[in-house]
């Protein structure tokens, strides 16, 4: 900031009263005079330039309650600061003070006081600041404290970290009213048992120390919720650990440990545990019974596989099993669906399962430094996908010059591959090479319907919520024919062809006589051609029924080919994956998916799209329409409970009408 905005700034604060005034990171070397004149600031933020003293004329700014000289070239306080004794914050951070003069007493409101980075001792003279609530004496060079800080009977936080304290000093033991302690990264070998002492503490950072063993007392520190032990030359952690069950974050990283004791297990409150760079060469079964966590960190141990029994981390959002020695990412963690962050980079993965596609709310995964060649095609579903890191990998698709250019470009090189891919396929039926004869007649009346060889288990209802919602919105006529399981027939070669979809539309079929059930469907003598056809994939499918064309009657050359079908629809509600092609010149085309991930149907001029949720008391991945504006059609029982609540509403606005009427002495029952 140049010196005349420094000054419009002073003169802005003065013609507006301001209380605060910020002129940090300006490069002064003495405070403008114009500044003392500000007599009603509060708040005075010097801080990261290169003041070398403070003048008298500060005293004048009685009011000030916050002082920022932090990142300065002061050697000493000065004594004009000692004077504002309205002062409740003081910072004073990275300055070469090598002490605090006496008169610091003066500043009986002080509650906060920041002395990092220093070359201080523990001055006797802060210790009679008895309202301190939050001393930070970090970065400095201290070997002790002294006796006399357990006057500070207010403090609730004290950092003590970044020093050369040897063991935790018996006079911070008595400052019972602590609930933050951090003394990490000093020489520290024990921990007294007095620690036992500070039961409200709900922070302990020991990390960088020289502990070889977790203390016992730390163990009846019950009121815990984190606590840091990483970086120490730990090489077991006591059964007693369980005493610390309103833990909620544990750091053992960087330690010797070759094991996790199953108490663990009682920890049901934890959400981040850290266990990186330890010397675990299988992750414990007791890690995974903690079903709360969120963040779990196991990378730099010596890792060569996953339980199945990961994936009942259902709460996972971040896990980090970076430098192992895993061969191929596990199924497990596929089912793990609140993963945003998945590291698994300096392993030796040769694949990625196309099932990844199942971790829809991914939005970082690290793949770098592995034996990768490909990467899934099924990548593209994960929409929330904004970083993919691949590099370091031997790649040949997508090539290495696509992935160095990130996931945006990985996607639409997928994207184009796939779209070539459904484009080029061609008919290969084994028998004949000239174009087949195509009839229509009824089926046969002795015509058994094969079983198809899988089931989806969620096909019923996936296809009985489609048409509820079509109905409840009006679009069902009498004329369409919407049906699930039903054969469709075609006679080729003077074969008859029968195909059962999961689901399909026709907008116009013959009607039929009275009391006749239709048992099958043949286009051109039952009423149009079907419109569109849906098959919802099961678990174990693979996608060789449905979305291969496999001749000379694959469910995908049948509808392609002999029925030419307009709009062809696959579903797998177990990977959330929803596939729509279009027949363009004879050929099924992938048609993408907008921005909300649904897809345009034209016959039905509707979108498509997944939403989880509950139906009739089943929760799943279910399919659903949305009309032209975005609005989504309400099943039956959504729009049942929305006209309970309709009339719940007229009938409490009628009993207020009522009681209105009666306080005015009208009867409102009375005829009018």
């Amino acid at each position: 900031m140049t010196t005349d905005k420094i000054r419009q700034k002073i003169q802005q604060v003065k013609q507006q009263r301001l209380t605060k005034l910020s002129l940090s990171d300006n490069s002064l070397t003495e405070i403008p005079i114009e500044v003392f004149e500000l007599e009603w600031l509060e708040t005075l933020n010097l801080s990261n330039n290169q003041l070398t003293s403070v003048p008298e004329s500060i005293t004048r700014l009685t009011n000030l309650s916050t002082l920022d000289l932090g990142d300065n070239r002061l050697t000493s306080v000065p004594e004009s600061i000692t004077r504002l004794t309205n002062l409740s914050v003081l910072d004073l951070s990275y300055n070469p003070l090598t002490s605090v003069p006496e008169s610091i007493t003066r500043l009986t409101n002080l509650s906060t006081l920041n002395l990092i980075g220093n070359q201080l001792s523990v001055p006797e003279s802060i210790t009679r600041l008895t309202n301190l609530s939050y001393l930070d004496l970090s970065f400095n060079q201290l070997t002790s404290v002294p006796e006399s800080i357990t006057r500070l009977t207010n403090l609730s936080q004290l950092n003590l970290s970044y020093n050369r304290l040897t063991s935790v000093p018996e006079s911070i033991t008595r400052l019972t009213n602590l609930s933050q302690l951090y003394l990490g990264d000093n020489q520290m070998t024990s921990v007294p048992e007095s620690i036992t002492r500070l039961t409200n503490l709900s922070t302990l950072n020991l990390r960088d120390n020289q502990l070889t063993s977790v203390p016992e007392s730390i163990t009846s520190l019950t009121n815990l919720s984190v606590l840091d032990l990483s970086y120490n030359q730990l090489t077991s952690v006591p059964e007693s650990i369980i005493r610390l069950t309103n833990l909620s974050q544990l750091n053992l990283g960087s330690n010797q440990l070759t094991s996790v004791p199953k108490s663990i297990t009682r920890l049901t409150n934890l959400s981040t545990l850290n266990l990186h760079h330890n010397q675990l060469t299988s992750v414990p079964k007791s890690i995974t019974r903690l079903t709360n966590l969120s963040d779990l960190n196991l990378s730099f141990n010596q890792l060569t596989s996953v339980p199945e029994s990961i994936s009942h981390l259902t709460n996972l959002s971040t896990l980090n099993l970076k430098g192992n020695q895993l061969t191929n990412v596990p199924e497990s963690i596929t089912r793990l669906t609140n993963l945003s962050q998945l590291n698994l980079r300096d392993n030796q993965l040769t694949s990625v399962p196309e099932s990844i596609s199942r971790l829809t709310n991914l939005s970082q995964l690290y793949l770098q430094h592995n034996h990768l060649t490909s990467v899934p095609e099924s990548i593209i579903r994960l929409t929330n996908l904004s970083y993919l890191s691949l590099e370091g990998n031997p790649l040949e698709d997508p090539p290495i010059e696509i992935a160095k250019k990130g996931i945006n470009a990985i996607r639409e090189y997928l994207r184009q591959k796939q779209a070539l891919r459904v484009n080029k396929m061609v008919l290969e039926t084994p028998d004949i090479k000239a174009k087949p004869t195509i009839t229509w007649e009824p089926l046969p009346a002795n015509f058994v319907l094969p079983d198809d060889p899988v089931e989806n288990v969620q096909q019923p209802a996936l296809a009985a919520a489609l048409t509820d919602a079509l109905g409840a919105a009006g679009y069902i006529q009498p004329e369409m024919l919407i049906a699930s399981n039903l054969g469709l027939v075609a006679t080729v070669n003077k074969n008859t062809v029968v195909k059962a979809p999961d689901w399909f539309y026709v907008p116009q079929v013959h009607p039929l006589p009275q009391g006749v059930i239709r048992r099958s469907y043949s286009p051109n003598i039952d009423g149009a051609n079907i419109a569109i056809v849906m098959e919802f994939l099961s678990e174990a499918d693979g996608g060789e029924l449905s979305i291969r064309s496999t001749p000379p009657y694959g469910k995908f050359h049948f509808y392609e080919q002999i029925l030419q079908v307009p709009t062809y629809i696959t579903y797998d509600p177990y990977d959330r994956s929803l596939e729509v092609r279009y027949l363009q010149d004879g050929r099924y085309v992938l048609h993408p998916a907008n921005d909300q991930g649904r897809v345009w149907i034209p016959q039905l001029e509707l979108y498509l799209g997944i939403w989880s949720g509950e139906r009739l008391q089943q929760t799943m991945n279910w399919l659903r329409w949305w009309d032209n504006s975005g609005n989504l059609l309400l099943w039956s029982s959504e729009e049942a409970i929305q006209e309970r609540q309709r009339a719940d509403q007229e009938h409490q606005r009628a009993e207020r009408l009522a009681a209105k009427l009666r306080e005015l002495g009208i009867d409102p029952d009375l005829p009018d």
